[in-house]
């Protein structure tokens, strides 16, 4: 029977002063058979080898202490089995007293149960369901997500139940937009939405002509609430800022209605086919005085101070010489209805008669207790603008 090698010297090495790192050329390091253990020589210095990395690369447990090695001879010394045995032998004797596997040895185990550390030497058990286990065979983030049921929506707005939210769903972190191809009526999930152009209102069922954003309130297919708050600015041509609501029930849609708002309180009035749709309150003045019209059609009309002589003497009082005739700051739908009220704007002893003439002047006289010149009065006129 051939001895067995106990060392091996074939190439050379190239080894760096104070480096770990051997380079062998013309060496067959694997196939020699060298392990970590043994021990590498050179220019009368050794250190152990902590691993054998290829044919041409160790290694060392600890730097080179010696000059830079280039091309030189080397040798590798075997360690005989039975030192590696003892070796090994010694580093479990140490693992076993250094507490770490004495505190697992003193765990009572049980079905689903992992041992785990609490500190230095000491050990505890904690629950490993089989759901548990489960998720740590699981590859990557997704599979645990799929395994834990945490499937994210597939769209903006996906309502498939237990879905996962991702931010800009149901416009939550920002809006959907809304195309020309979006009609209202059909948009029936719960979100924010906004249309960036009023061009894509047509035929889309919009309460207005005009850019917005859109809230959705969904409870069912029949409890649906829509709010729709056009865009607004904050100069003149832009303050036009209008909110509408309107719901969806068991027989479709209401109509839109619009929510009072500062801006559309006092206002131009205005209606179509009787149905208010513009301001509340409408308010102006010219030099025929001043006007109030309300949304349900009702105008009020104050004239300018008118100065007259009242001082034609009809038997114990006096009246102005003839029927005077005023033009009105608004015009009346129609007399039918009109009320005409002359007013003393200077004294309780002068009154007065007045009755529409047509639908934007009025004609009226006069009357005091005494003769006076310049008496003022004022003719309140109340009818409908539509």
């Amino acid at each position: 029977m051939p001895d067995l090698p106990v060392s091996y010297a074939t190439g050379t090495v190239t080894l760096g002063a104070g480096s770990t790192t051997v380079t062998g050329s013309g060496t067959s390091w694997i196939a020699a058979g060298l392990e970590a253990g043994d021990m590498f020589w050179a220019a009368g210095l050794s250190v152990r080898i902590a691993s054998v990395n290829s044919a041409t690369s160790l290694t060392l447990a600890f730097p080179w202490p010696g000059a830079a090695l280039s091309g030189a001879n080397y040798e590798v010394r075997f360690t005989p089995d039975a030192t590696r045995v003892l070796s090994a032998a010694r580093e479990v004797l140490s693992a076993l007293t250094n507490g770490n596997l004495s505190s697992l040895a003193g765990l009572t185990t049980s079905a689903n149960k992992l041992a785990y550390y609490t500190g230095a030497g000491t050990a505890a058990l904690a629950t490993l369901s089989a759901f548990a286990r489960t998720l740590l065979d699981d590859a990557d983030q997704a599979a645990m997500r799929v395994t834990l049921g945490l499937v994210p929506t597939g769209s903006a707005t996906d309502t498939t139940a237990g879905r996962l939210v991702r931010t800009g769903d149901y416009g939550l972190g920002g809006a959907i937009s809304l195309g020309a191809a979006d009609n209202l009526d059909a948009l029936l999930v719960s979100g924010f939405y906004y249309n960036g152009s009023a061009a894509n209102t047509p035929g889309n069922n919009y309460p207005s002509y005009a850019a917005g954003a859109l809230q959705v309130i969904f409870r069912a297919a029949h409890n649906v609430v829509q709010t729709y708050t056009t865009f607004g600015g904050t100069t003149a041509s832009t303050a036009s800022m209008r909110q509408y609501v309107r719901s969806r029930g068991t027989d479709g849609w209401t109509a839109w209605d619009e929510v009072l708002m500062r801006d559309n309180i006092l206002g131009p009035v205005s209606q179509s086919a009787g149905v208010p749709t513009g301001a509340i309150i409408e308010r102006g003045s010219n030099a025929n005085g001043e006007y109030v019209r309300f949304a349900d059609g009702t105008q009020i009309c104050v004239s300018a101070t008118l100065t007259v002589d009242v001082t034609t003497a009809a038997g114990a009082i006096y009246s102005t010489s003839d029927v005077q005739t005023t033009t009105l700051p608004a015009t009346f739908v129609a007399t039918t209805g009109m009320v005409v009220s002359v007013c003393s704007a200077n004294t309780e002893n002068a009154w007065g008669a007045g009755r529409p003439l047509n639908t934007s002047s009025v004609s009226w006289r006069a009357w005091r207790t005494s003769a006076v010149t310049g008496q003022q009065f004022r003719l309140l006129t109340i009818g409908r603008w539509f």
